[in-house]
């Protein structure tokens, strides 16, 4: 059976085999999307696996974002996501950041 992964926010390196989606044409991802705008325009339980790489730190709502996460993963599915610490430099140079996370920040 085929493994359905959702690369949110993909950029221009959308993962092999994954269905991409962005809010940037330039990106070309398989779906445009608003990633602020939910739903996403997927049915519930639709992904195996999604991954959201240096994204979420860019969304006005991360506990919305979460919540969709869980309602587009099918049971068991995994979500892998990365974000700069609130800590790091790099969390603070990026004006594009809405958020400034740290493992605490995933407890919901």
């Amino acid at each position: 059976m085929p493994i359905f992964v959702l690369d949110v926010g993909c950029g221009i390196r959308k993962q092999p085999g994954a269905i991409g989606i962005d809010r940037n044409p330039a990106s070309r991802p398989d779906v445009l999307v608003d990633l602020d705008q939910f739903p996403y325009p997927f049915a519930d339980n639709s992904f195996d696996r999604i991954t959201a790489i240096h994204v979420i730190e860019h969304l006005n709502d991360v506990i919305r974002a979460m919540e969709e996460f869980h309602r587009l993963l099918r049971p068991g599915g995994t979500l892998r996501i990365e974000t700069p610490h609130y800590t790091d430099y790099s969390s603070f140079c990026d004006p594009t950041h809405k958020n400034h996370l740290n493992s605490f920040s995933f407890r919901y």
